[in-house]
């Protein structure tokens, strides 16, 4: 059987992949901020330390969610079955909610309306002329 490709372990694709970002200019500080009990505990490392094949996963979901694919396509595709393992790889940008929001409710794009936590919350800000 012909192979292009040799096959590496997951783990050598991991290191190979950290070195390509390095070589890419990939090191914006990243925080990583795990808890010990109830203390904070703020990390900071070059992203490029941080990807992994598994970072191409978590993408991949977010953007095909964010390009209108549906949820059921995407899980289809990443092999998920049940949409709560589902969730932990999505990341729900702002950008998606305002759209999601607009394309359901014509909600206008201006600065006195904000989104939170997947709801409409209408707000005037802080130096508006209805507040001086």
């Amino acid at each position: 059987m012909f192979r292009a490709l040799p096959i590496i372990s997951n783990q050598n694709f991991n290191k190979y992949l950290k070195e390509l970002c390095k070589d890419a200019g990939i090191d914006e500080q990243t925080e990583i901020i795990p808890y010990k009990g109830a203390e904070k505990i703020s990390n900071f490392y070059p992203k490029h330390e941080l990807i992994s094949a598994h970072t191409g996963r978590k993408t991949f979901a977010t953007l095909s969610l964010e390009k209108g694919i549906s949820a059921e396509t995407v899980m289809g595709i990443t092999g998920h079955s049940d949409y709560k393992s589902f969730q932990r790889y999505i990341k729900v940008t702002e950008e998606r909610k305002r759209n999601e929001m607009q394309k359901a409710w014509g909600v206008p794009q201006c600065p006195g309306f904000a989104l939170f936590n997947s709801s409409l919350a209408i707000f005037s800000p802080i130096n508006s002329p209805a507040r001086v």
